[in-house]
């Protein structure tokens, strides 16, 4: 009981209080189909029906692994792609163009996984590591497989394989690899385990990318020995529940470690032990009410049910070797042999004991069969039922508003803004809430639904910001009547817009052309607002020797399709051409008056000319637009 008691005070709730907020989310998550087309094994196919949710046997899998799988459908349910570690297949089951990995291999035990771009909808991410049998020595890798190449049916983007950082150059990792879904229901926190250490490695992907450095949480056993060449089987399995709560981690030669996990800032804490010890606990899948976590033991061939609240096992089967996975039904599927014909269910993964209805060989695979894995998935696809929008940034002592939206009928909600100096302010009611931040820092906001059957929480963070204090930079040159100068800022927050006095492009370098006040305004992301005015004087103007053009037109009509430098000896010149953004796209010392754009998109380009014999230099900004 005393385990109970601590679970209590943890706020992982009483069994009743885990099967009201499970259901809730079950409902929730379930309601999904990107789960929905499996390949695994050895040419083995299901494919779950959108409406019965019954697995379907379907033909053509290209896939072969013992081990490795990994498969992605549609919101509809429509297979993307699929893959074994080392090739991508689309959903006619041939070799994407470029899905050739490097680093990953087919013996991995959750070697290979399909996320999401939290970005783009017609991207996903698929993260993979490698096996034990060639020394770990991938590491993890990312490729980017793009849904709109290869005239819809998917490609690997180019190049892929990207190896994501570790701490160190011989720094290893298990061949256990997972995902959870964050807490704002759109990012994706990717875990990966160090091989001879307790270290949990966990890298957030979201929709800039992924973070260019894992969080790294030293909690728990060591997982492995240290030297791969002396211990054959590294950690083999990490699950993380369907409510993104509970992470489990199978440790050969010890048994399983039950973590808790936020959702919200990827961190694993306060490890629990499986009861029994486990020579190599190779499956693991919670059921989908959160409230029991079942195990395999590759070596006893035994099946445990773990049942969380009262911490009491029991063993299912002795005859079951392999992985595990949930399906879109709610039910458990597992491999039962090395090699086998059909799958075993836990039909009610819910309830206690026998109860829970496990059947040997009751899902037939037709010509196909399974080996050692299934494919590989995420806790959650798509978003949960609660979603909440509001702004990333906001500025300091400014109203910032959030909206809650779910398709739960009667639901009522209530806001935390992570702001607790604020008192009363810091919580609201309501589908709609506004706060007002006083202090620059980054604060997560949180809004729960609740209903008769239970509640959800979303989270989202917001960067307040303090207050902008725009600078001049001083000037390349002074202005004149018919001459320019690039006038440029600094102190604003990247990603601001700007609005200048005299209408000019809405950029922080700006070129005027005559001198006279100009006085600019800049908007933060967060709605901060600045601004800041400059005096350019008048003086004799660096390009009055001649008159350089501020447009081409390139477009073939043989008017005004080159940057000439009209009234000046062009060869005298060399000639530095920059992009809006500062980065060099053409130079030519001894300038022929040939630049014509190419291959450079409309938009304004900032020139440098410098006249070796003189010193003189000149600097301007031209348009091109076609």
């Amino acid at each position: 009981m005393r385990w109970i008691r601590q679970w209590r005070q943890w706020g992982w709730g009483c069994r009743r209080g885990l099967l009201l907020l499970a259901c809730l989310n079950s409902r929730l998550v379930q309601a999904q189909h990107e789960f929905d087309a499996w390949r695994f094994g050895e040419y083995a196919a299901l494919q779950f029906d959108a409406a019965s949710r019954q697995p379907v046997v379907v033909a053509g899998s290209a896939l072969s692994s013992f081990e490795t799988c990994a498969s992605a459908a549609d919101a509809a349910g429509r297979l993307r792609c699929y893959t074994d570690g080392t090739t991508v297949w689309d959903r006619l089951n041939q070799p994407m163009p470029h899905g050739q990995l490097s680093g990953s291999h087919t013996s991995a035990s959750q070697g290979a996984l399909l996320v999401p771009d939290p970005g783009s909808p017609s991207r996903l991410y698929l993260f993979t590591v490698d096996d034990v049998e060639h020394s770990l020595a991938g590491g993890l890798r990312f490729s980017i497989v793009d849904m709109n190449l290869h005239g819809g049916l998917g490609d690997v983007q180019v190049p892929n394989s990207h190896a994501l950082p570790l701490p160190g150059p011989a720094y290893l990792l298990t061949e256990a690899l997972t995902a959870v879904r964050h807490a704002n229901g759109t990012d994706f926190w990717i875990i990966v385990h160090g091989f001879g250490t307790a270290d949990f490695l966990v890298y957030r992907l979201q929709a800039s990318g992924i973070a260019a450095a894992p969080r790294r949480i030293t909690v728990g056993s060591v997982h492995g020995t240290g030297n791969v060449s002396t211990f054959p089987m590294p950690t083999v399995s990490l699950r993380a529940s369907p409510d993104g709560t509970l992470l489990a981690a199978g440790v050969p030669g010890q048994g399983v470690e039950l973590f808790r996990f936020d959702a919200a800032t990827g961190t694993v804490a306060s490890a629990r032990q499986f009861p029994l010890t486990l020579v190599l606990p190779s499956g693991l899948e919670f059921s989908d009410d959160n409230s029991q976590l079942y195990v395999v033991d590759n070596t006893q061939r035994h099946l445990y049910q773990w049942d969380l609240a009262t911490n009491a096992t029991t063993r299912l089967a002795t005859d079951v070797i392999g992985g595990m996975q949930r399906g879109p039904d709610g039910r458990i599927y597992l491999t039962i042999a090395p090699r086998a014909t059909a799958l075993g269910i836990i039909a009610s993964p819910n309830r206690s004991g026998a109860a829970c209805g496990y059947q040997p060989a009751a899902v037939p695979l037709g010509t196909g069969a399974s080996r050692l894995g299934l494919p590989n998935f995420p806790n959650a696809w798509a978003r949960p039922g609660l979603n909440l929008t509001g702004p990333a940034a906001s500025c300091n002592g400014q109203w910032a508003t959030f909206q809650a939206s779910s398709a739960l009928a009667g639901a009522t909600f209530a806001w935390d803004f992570g702001d607790p100096a604020s008192g009363a302010a810091n919580a609201a009611q309501g589908p709609q809430a506004q706060h007002r931040y006083t202090r620059p820092g980054i604060y997560t906001v949180q809004v729960t639904a609740t209903t008769g059957a239970g509640s959800v929480s979303v989270r989202q963070t917001v960067e307040v910001e303090a207050e902008v204090s725009l600078v001049f930079l001083p000037l390349d040159t002074v202005a004149c009547t018919g001459g320019q100068v690039l006038v440029r800022l600094t102190g604003y927050v990247p990603g601001s817009s700007f609005a200048w006095s005299d209408g000019g492009d809405a950029f922080p370098e700006h070129p005027v052309e005559r001198s006279g006040s100009y006085t600019v305004r800049a908007t933060s992301p967060g709605g901060c607002v600045a601004e800041a005015t400059l005096s350019v004087p008048e003086s004799t103007c660096l390009a009055k020797t001649g008159s350089l053009p501020t447009i081409i037109t390139p477009n073939g009509d043989a008017a005004n399709q080159r940057f000439v430098l009209r009234g000046l000896y062009a060869r005298a010149w060399d000639l530095h051409i920059f992009n809006r953004w500062g980065r060099e796209i053409y130079n030519q010392q001894q300038y022929d008056n040939a630049w014509a754009a190419q291959g450079q998109p409309d938009g304004v380009y900032y020139y440098y000319l410098l006249n070796r014999t003189t010193g003189q230099r000149i600097k301007g900004w031209l348009e091109v637009r076609r």
